[in-house]
């Protein structure tokens, strides 16, 4: 069973077993979802409601636990959804784990290496590529990415001049 991560615990809220998370998702509805759930891949919870606080903060509270004592211990844990759970993304929009690791072409199909990281900005996502032991950043706009192959795990990209410089 594959798990991956979509939020942290990052304290407790109130006195009734409320938790407050940093959402790793890009949609806090992903909380809102009929599915089981799990607190540092070990302990599976339900959710009982979701209070949005930002676009990546959120009050969650359990159907299984109603008490500020039996959610300390979860502070700082992982909260994570089997893979089979994950939400459909819309077209051209892929999740961070599944781009790690794939291999980066140029328009002359010239390999530049493999994706190390995925860097989240105000403006836009940027590829983190490591290019011959050094970190190369890539907007993930269309203006660079032109194809993202998940089958075969190679992005394609227009570099300019200077990107890869030594």
């Amino acid at each position: 069973m594959e798990f991956i991560e979509v939020a942290k615990i990052i304290n407790v809220h109130g006195i009734k077993g409320t938790v407050k998370i940093y959402s790793l998702t890009s949609n806090i509805e992903r909380f809102k979802a009929d599915c089981k759930f799990y607190i540092d891949k070990k302990i599976a919870v339900t959710i009982k409601s979701v209070r949005e606080l930002s676009s990546e903060l959120a009050l969650l509270t359990f159907n299984e636990y109603d008490n500020i004592n039996q959610v300390l211990e979860f502070k700082n844990k992982g909260l994570f959804v089997e893979e089979s759970d994950l939400l459909e993304l819309p077209d051209n929009e892929f999740y961070i784990y599944k781009l790690i690791g794939m291999d980066v072409y140029n328009q002359d199909d010239k390999f530049i290496g493999k994706i190390k990281d995925v860097l989240t900005t105000l403006a836009n996502d940027v590829y983190d590529v490591d290019y011959n032991g050094k970190s190369v950043y890539i907007p993930a706009v269309k203006e660079f990415v032109k194809k993202v192959d998940m089958e075969n795990s190679i992005i394609k990209v227009n570099t300019i001049d200077g990107i890869l410089d030594d």
